[in-house]
């Protein structure tokens, strides 16, 4: 669980420091106010790869890919969006309390190193030959390619790993392999639907240790029309579930149902799956009938405190806060509401503990 977290030159956030974190974490705010941007922070610093950056980027349906021997320009370009006002002459930087199972400071540090630059000449421009021959051809300048490198530093504890994000001698993008720095992180995209065959191998995962019949009784709850989850593979390496439902003759692929069975089902076997991790969820009232998030909010509390499993959840509802509301009275420890504000050209944020949350909530407070 992430008690505690520093965030510098990240997207929207010139500085941000959020201390004392719960269990479940409610992100509110205006549009453009840095609720995403602050759930991919967060994912950000648990990872600390260079490939979830670009994977933050897909989500946010950014081109990712890029074209072979690229200037420093467009290699810069590729990364920029992600440092503060595009700024790449600052480093930015996560400073975070992991505190499961024993506490300890992570940290991570993401900028251009200067000190590693190098002219690129791809491998077909430079000599060739053999043994007794050597033919020196003349570089094509327009392929030539200077590039600083971006570098991520890890510090986790008293161990320091790290790793360059650069081109190499063919002119494509080279990423480093570096382990995640946990806790391990499921993101939620509001505008995105799961991956469907990632679901359907963590159901499996779960069923091979008998630990899938929870599932359909968490999901019973708030949707009790559902009689079964199947996990079929219909064609070859393509696995999906399969849901058996009242009034049907058949099982129905659970893309089908609604986007809120499919979201909730989704949820909950990522949340199962990954025990001590953190869940983010973008807009999680999305898909959601107003009268089922009260059972929704109480669910995935049971469910975030059996698997230690910490969730972000950003929503823009009244509805959605009203509903939970409750919760918090009788659990306050368990809730943190972040309310983040756009200020001129920078994001910040303020936090509510518990009952200072549900207060404002239940007064009618505007703390959207």
């Amino acid at each position: 669980m992430i008690k505690s977290i520093d965030i510098e030159n990240f997207r929207c956030f010139k500085q941000l420091s959020l201390k004392d974190l719960s269990t479940i974490n409610i992100v509110v705010g205006d549009n453009a106010s840095g609720k995403t941007a602050l759930l991919e922070a967060i994912r950000l610093a648990a990872t600390g790869t260079p490939q979830v950056m670009l994977n933050i980027n897909q989500n946010r349906n950014i081109l990712s890919f890029m074209y072979p021997n690229p200037t420093l320009e467009v290699f810069q370009s590729f990364w920029s969006t992600f440092f503060f006002n595009g700024n790449i002459n600052n480093k930015i930087s996560f400073n975070f309390v992991d505190s499961l199972p024993t506490p300890i400071t992570k940290t991570v540090k993401i900028y251009f190193d200067k000190t590693k630059a190098f002219t690129n000449l791809p491998a077909n421009e430079g000599s060739s030959g053999t043994s007794n021959i050597t033919v020196i051809n003349i570089p094509n300048i327009a392929n030539i390619t200077n590039i600083i490198p971006l570098k991520f530093e890890r510090h986790v504890g008293g161990s320091k790993t790290e790793g360059l994000a650069t081109i190499n001698f063919q002119g494509q993008l080279q990423l480093p392999t570096l382990s995640e720095l946990g806790p391990g992180t499921g993101f939620y995209p509001s505008f995105q639907a799961p991956n469907i065959q990632e679901v359907a191998h963590y159901y499996s995962q779960l069923s091979l240790s008998n630990k899938e019949k929870p599932i359909i009784k968490i999901l019973q709850k708030i949707f009790p029309f559902v009689q079964d989850i199947n996990n079929l593979t219909l064609m070859p390496g393509q696995s999906s579930l399969y849901l058996s439902v009242s009034n049907s003759s058949i099982k129905i692929p659970s893309t089908l149902i609604s986007a809120g069975v499919n979201k909730f089902l989704s949820l909950i076997i990522g949340i199962s799956s990954h025990r001590r991790g953190v869940s983010l969820v973008d807009e999680i009232d999305n898909g959601f009938y107003f009268k089922k998030l009260p059972d929704m909010w109480s669910v995935l509390l049971n469910l975030a405190k059996e698997c230690e499993v910490q969730i972000f959840a950003s929503t823009h509802s009244l509805e959605c806060l009203k509903a939970v509301a409750p919760l918090i009275r009788e659990d306050a420890d368990a809730f943190t509401l972040i309310r983040t504000i756009k200020n001129d050209q920078e994001c910040t944020a303020d936090v509510f503990r518990g009952d200072d949350a549900r207060a404002a909530i239940e007064s009618d407070i505007e703390v959207r």
